[in-house]
């Protein structure tokens, strides 16, 4: 697999407005916006997107970078933080008639652009960027209801409570970032819901 496919793999199981967009055709228009600008994806270096993104705007390049509102249990304490919505990947706005691409190669935080087979900068339909844009809830900041951590039908493993390391199927996610399971428990079926923390891909 292709790292543009590895790319659309990882937005097609996490956001919702991008599913039915990963998997059509878009012809060369589609890929630029009004001002001809075409968006391409930079790999980061660990933990560095946000490094990336100011030394990629420094040298006048447009960057996207969407984060959500991300639950996080510590020391028994759940607290929110804003994480990136692509871990390690970032949205980078050039001409690539004008600009010179080779350069975000070299940026501090960028590990590499993704590049597609013909060996230039893969790009990624203006309207799955314009999709995540319309969805914020503040500058940058995506709902986490938009999220798809899990597929409906798949099982998944319930790490914390009472039933911890059960097993369950996935059914949705409801307007409070609250996962919706069904779990088979001594013969009888039964559903539950959960926050999000408190499950994990089995």
């Amino acid at each position: 697999m292709s790292a543009p496919d590895r790319f659309h793999d990882l937005t097609r199981k996490q956001l919702v407005s991008a599913r039915s967009v990963l998997n059509t055709h878009d012809d060369a228009q589609s890929l630029k916006d009004e001002e001809g600008v075409t968006w391409c994806v930079a790999h980061t270096q660990p933990l560095k997107e946000i490094v990336a993104q100011q030394h990629l705007l420094d040298q006048g390049y447009e960057v996207y970078m969407p984060r959500f509102k991300k639950t996080v249990r510590h020391a028994r304490k759940v607290e929110e933080k804003l994480a990136p919505l692509f871990p390690r990947y970032i949205f980078v706005g050039m001409d690539l008639d004008v600009d010179g691409w080779r350069s975000v190669n070299g940026t501090r935080g960028v590990s590499h652009l993704l590049m597609s087979n013909n060996l230039k900068p893969a790009k990624v339909p203006t309207r799955i960027i314009n999709d995540l844009r319309a969805g914020e809830i503040g500058e940058g900041i995506v709902p986490v209801s938009t999220l798809v951590t899990f597929v409906k039908g798949e099982k998944v493993r319930i790490v914390e409570g009472a039933f911890a390391d059960q097993m369950a199927i996935f059914e949705s996610m409801d307007d409070k970032s609250r996962v919706q399971l069904l779990l088979t428990f001594m013969g009888r079926e039964m559903k539950m819901t959960l926050p999000t923390y408190a499950v994990e891909a089995a």
